[in-house]
């Protein structure tokens, strides 16, 4: 073998060793991280966000909370956006995703604050549809605007049940 051949191999080698983690493979990746590349990025002036939740033994009874938000200066009034979690679904796959819509204009109570009340805090977006429902096989992508977070915590339901009263 002619040495530039094998200078080349040698390069190649060590470029293709960086391109993939050491030990890493499509059968290490989880079915949800798998199912990702079925769906699109983002559009211009917006960010795909991603969530891979772990299997649970009881799925159908856990649900996913969305909480979508940004940050802003506020006082003691209860603050928030007005927004929706819209559903789409993947061309061809049928998978979900979702497109947060939010309002640049914050609303809130009107309470008279003391002047040294003002503080920067996480503003949330409230709405509809944002109590999901949970499925480790496939993430949950949310794209949404520039200059929103996307928050997420999981309910499970306790084993302790109550009897309602006939009346």
């Amino acid at each position: 073998m002619n040495m530039k051949v094998r200078h080349f191999l040698q390069i190649a080698l060590v470029a293709a060793s960086f391109g993939v983690p050491h030990g890493a493979s499509a059968q290490d990746k989880t079915e949800s991280e798998r199912n990702l590349e079925a769906f699109p990025a983002a559009p211009s002036g917006s960010y795909r966000y991603v969530i891979h939740l772990p299997p649970l033994e009881k799925e159908q009874d856990a649900k996913v909370e969305i909480i979508a938000g940004r940050n802003a200066t506020v006082d003691c009034n209860i603050s928030w956006f007005g927004g929706s979690l819209t559903p789409g679904t993947v061309e061809g796959w049928g998978f979900d995703y979702f497109t947060l819509t939010a309002s640049d204009r914050m609303s809130g109570t009107l309470m008279a604050c003391p002047e040294d009340s003002k503080r920067t805090d996480f503003v949330p977006v409230r709405g509809e549809n944002f109590m999901l429902r949970y499925n480790s096989r496939l993430p949950i992508v949310i794209y949404a605007k520039d200059g929103l977070e996307i928050r997420y915590r999981i309910w499970k339901p306790s084993n302790e049940t109550h009897n309602a009263q006939r009346g």
